[in-house]
């Protein structure tokens, strides 16, 4: 017996993309320049593992769900990678202290999507 698609099915072959391991240091992070105290924590970093090459988009959105900012790093390759948020929207302006969701989503070159992946970070001045 065999079993027929509609005409309009999309086969898929091969693997999509996988994002593991994802880690953002610091949670917690102040953007602002501090006259008075240490530079570090400036920016945070997202840690993530590719099986494979993709192109990988992070987008950052506030509280309210809008998204603030949107940045697509080509063709990274498989194993470890890091992408950096500056506490910045797209137009390069500091955003408000409070919490952020950085969401990351991997697409291969076949156009295959990963699991989109959410953390948690909070920006404070």
């Amino acid at each position: 017996s065999s079993t027929s698609l509609p005409s309009n099915s999309l086969v898929a072959l091969g693997s999509q993309p996988k994002l593991t391991g994802v880690s953002a240091s610091p949670l917690r992070f102040s953007p602002a320049t501090n006259p008075y105290g240490s530079q570090l924590n400036r920016q945070v970093s997202i840690d993530f593992s590719l099986n494979k090459t993709a192109d990988v988009t992070a987008t950052v959105l506030d509280h309210n769900g809008v998204v603030i900012f949107t940045q697509t790093t080509p063709n990274l390759t498989s194993g470890s990678n890091t992408i950096i948020w500056s506490g910045r929207n797209n137009g390069g302006v500091l955003m408000a202290a409070g919490n952020y969701t950085v969401r990351l989503r991997a697409e291969d070159q076949d156009g295959l999507f990963s699991e989109p992946f959410n953390l948690l970070t909070e920006l404070f001045y």
